[in-house]
């Protein structure tokens, strides 16, 4: 019999109300949710998958989409370990990039050793080492993924420009969205969004559009990958890095935004949440704040959720 989860604590269903209407200017519907946003909030608080860990570490999450494509479809990885000490920035080759293994956004960028600081780089490291990004974000996902380090090389184009991502959003294995990234420096970006047949979507989240040309790039490929990537998922996204003509997986992501980022027009939000169909929210839901909540209620069968939590475990969870 699989185990059952934790109880959904009431406080962390008023910080996420809270916290959303800070962000959108509403509550949140939380039992029937209806918007893109509303689900999100609605998985953070009621959908225990030991998956959504899996994802959410980076080192697992890279044991998991080669078992899922097979070897060649991820960024090269020059070192994992723990200890920042241990860690020979001063000898890898460049350009590279330094990731914490349990977070969003602790990435350090090194394409030139003679300007890096690898102390604080260290520094940094294990300050970030020393928070619970789940936590802080109550994406519960995050919470259990010890702080590992990874390096993986960083892919640039010919003239050392950082690559265009695609983000595919997947539901129920369906890309019903496609966010591309063009990136402008590590911490500058704009998007463009598509809709599977390629036309442009005119909506807007987190960042400037992109109006201009897009880089070629084999959407079909993408989708095939993507597709036996979000096998047995109501909603997962998939990030691929488009690098001098290869296609490769950068991450999965099961907390898009962390639901907080408002989109323009707002009526996409709706647009987007009917995509995503979340079976039995209101049952779910009083079945984790009871403390009833098992692997497989999760709108999918017995069976499934077993292999699930096998899929998690074969994959570090």
């Amino acid at each position: 019999m699989l185990p059952r989860h934790r109880r959904t604590p009431i406080r962390d269903i008023v910080r996420i109300l809270k916290r959303y209407r800070r962000a959108h200017g509403r509550y949140p519907s939380l039992f029937r949710p209806q918007r893109f946003s509303e689900k999100i909030q609605w998985r953070k608080l009621f959908d225990p998958s030991p998956l959504y860990s899996v994802f959410c570490d980076k080192l697992a999450c890279r044991d998991f989409i080669e078992a899922r494509l097979g070897p060649g479809h991820l960024p090269p990885l020059l070192w994992s370990g723990d200890d920042p000490a241990a860690l020979p920035l001063e000898r890898l080759p460049v350009p590279f990039v330094v990731k914490c293994a349990h977070g969003s956004g602790m990435n350090v960028f090194v394409d030139d050793p003679t300007r890096a600081d690898f102390v604080g780089i260290r520094a940094r490291l294990a300050a970030w080492q020393a928070q619970n990004f789940g936590r802080a974000l109550q994406e519960p996902g995050y919470v259990p993924v010890p702080p590992r380090l990874l390096v993986e090389a960083m892919l640039t184009e010919d003239d050392g420009a950082l690559p265009a991502e695609y983000k595919l959003f997947l539901f129920d294995g369906r890309v019903e969205l496609i966010m591309v990234r063009i990136n402008d420096g590590p911490d500058s970006h704009r998007n463009l969004f598509l809709r599977p047949d390629g036309s442009r979507a005119d909506v807007r989240f987190d960042a400037p559009l992109h109006g201009g040309a897009l880089p070629e790039a084999d959407l079909a490929a993408m989708f095939a990958m993507a597709e036996r990537l979000g096998v047995g998922l109501d909603h997962v996204r998939v990030d691929f890095l488009v690098s001098r003509g290869r296609i490769l997986v950068g991450e999965l992501t099961v907390y898009s935004f962390s639901g907080l980022t408002p989109c323009e027009p707002a009526s996409f939000d709706l647009e987007l949440g009917r995509a995503w169909t979340i079976q039995a929210p209101l049952r779910r839901a009083l079945a984790a704040m009871l403390g009833l909540a098992r692997p497989d209620e999760d709108g999918h069968s017995s069976r499934d959720g077993q292999q699930r939590a096998d899929l998690a475990a074969q994959a570090g969870e």
